[in-house]
């Protein structure tokens, strides 16, 4: 899945304590030929920061690490969801981001950055971690969003007025695209812990609590995901227990009706039977003598006799 469609390309940079951060949006094509120019970015660097198509990864190149991630997003009042693409060039006395738009906690800071370098900017290391742990945290919404849904959800699936099926489908979807994305993103963000320790030893502790968030992250989405199962899986149950519950209705109504189209059958042929024009009408029990004879014997009879084995078999 590709970015979204995103606002013209914006580059801006700011100093830190011995180091720039240069922050990208967008890719305009003389843009990332001048960062090359200035850094002695590979070609093939620029070409893999210009595809939408890329993967998590980390290259290590002889004075800096090239660095792509992809984070999942879902698109505001739809169904629909994405992947937004970050890719980070961390050198010894500078950093590059470029990505497509606007993310989750990357322009608070970027304020922050500017309000006090010294705060976020000790080191290129130490403002990727934090970065790293904005774009980790940006997360959680929507585990939020979906735990949310998945609360509906669970009061309309005993609800047999609610197709809930379609709802249970589009957050299954979401679930699926979070974990996809989670996936490669939590090894490389395990791999990348271990480069930014070796830029800066002091970021220990800290790149352990990334690896903790993305980890909850991980263990919310497993959740979430077991939680859909369960979900669909009482929905499908529920849904074969209505039908089988009015086939069995039906089969017995249409059971209790042979008799009375068997009876009736016979009463309709050309042949001498008891009470029929041929052999005299019965009386004993006034006009319609002929009449409740029949009905007894065709519904009465055979449907209290079919109830009550039905229930001694605990068909009913």
């Amino acid at each position: 899945m590709s970015e979204i469609p995103t606002r013209p390309s914006r580059m801006r940079e700011a100093r830190g304590q011995g180091f720039s951060w240069i922050d990208l949006a967008g890719a305009a094509p003389q843009e990332l030929e001048s960062l090359r120019n200035r850094f002695g970015f590979h070609p093939l660097e620029i070409q893999d920061v210009q595809s939408l198509r890329q993967r998590n990864k980390i290259e290590h190149h002889e004075d800096h690490l090239f660095i792509i991630l992809r984070l999942p997003r879902f698109v505001d009042d739809g169904p629909g969801h994405y992947r937004s693409q970050v890719c980070l060039f961390l050198g010894k006395d500078y950093l590059v981001t470029v990505h497509g738009g606007d993310l989750p906690g990357m322009s608070a800071i970027w304020e922050s950055f500017q309000r006090d370098p010294g705060v976020l900017g000790r080191s290129p290391g130490f403002l990727v971690y934090r970065l790293l742990d904005a774009l980790v945290d940006g997360l959680f919404p929507m585990l939020d969003e979906l735990t949310e849904q998945l609360a509906a959800i669970e009061e309309a699936v005993f609800d047999e007025r609610v197709a809930v099926i379609r709802v249970i489908t589009a957050v299954r979807r979401r679930a699926h695209h979070l974990r996809s994305s989670i996936v490669p993103l939590k090894r490389v963000v395990a791999e990348l812990s271990t480069e930014l320790w070796g830029h800066d030893k002091n970021l220990l502790q800290y790149l352990k609590d990334v690896n903790d968030h993305v980890e909850k992250v991980w263990e919310k989405v497993e959740e979430i995901r077991e939680t859909i199962e369960i979900y669909k899986d009482t929905d499908v149950a529920l849904s074969t227990a209505k039908t089988n519950k009015i086939l069995a209705v039906l089969t017995i109504a249409f059971t209790l009706a042979i008799p009375a189209s068997v009876v009736g059958t016979f009463y309709g042929m050309n042949v001498n039977v008891p009470g029929g024009v041929q052999t005299g009408s019965w009386t004993f029990l006034g006009a319609y003598t002929a009449f409740i004879v029949v009905i007894v014997l065709s519904l009465v009879v055979p449907a209290a006799w079919m109830i009550w084995i039905f229930r001694r078999l605990k068909w009913i």
